[in-house]
């Protein structure tokens, strides 16, 4: 099964979960220029997911513009990777928010904890403390903080929708 990374991005940290379609094998919450040594040192990435930005017709602020940077240079670092050689079959993909809140919830209302709810429900259903576990007793989502959710959710649709 390919390895991919899905990131939930942002102007200055951005989550990630690296997925294989079974198991998580690394996720977290990184400064953007660390998540780019990420990407360029791991080798066993053959894909990448990643959230973009979409204009619904609102102004929107500079967060949003940083944010569009750090898409473009998370996408330029896998093509980088690409004419190395070190991994040349890994796509990039982009998906909209809207795209995964239809997909896990059939609604485009719902809400980031719609999508976590559903997410739970599906990889951890019945498991305590919402699939999270403890340390002595880890569930499917043990560590997952914050934005990681997020970038679950994109990983997962990546895995039911585009393979």
């Amino acid at each position: 099964m390919k390895t991919i990374i899905a990131i939930d991005p942002g102007p200055g940290e951005s989550a990630f979960v690296i997925y294989d379609g079974e198991r998580i094998i690394d996720h977290g919450l990184y400064q953007n220029k660390d998540l780019l040594e990420l990407i360029m040192l791991d080798d066993s990435i053959e894909g990448c997911v990643i959230e973009m930005v979409a204009s619904y017709g609102m102004p929107v602020g500079k967060s949003v513009f940083e944010t569009c940077v750090w898409i473009g240079k998370f996408a330029d670092r896998f093509e980088v990777t690409k004419d190395l050689q070190c991994c040349p079959d890994v796509e990039t993909i982009f998906v909209y928010r809207n795209e995964i809140k239809v997909h896990h919830c059939k609604s485009s209302r719902a809400t980031k904890a719609n999508v976590n709810q559903a997410m739970q429900d599906k990889y951890a259903l019945g498991e305590s403390n919402h699939g999270k576990g403890n340390k002595a007793n880890p569930g499917f989502f043990y560590g997952f903080h914050s934005d990681v959710w997020d970038a679950f959710a994109i990983a997962s649709y990546y895995f039911e929708t585009l393979t």
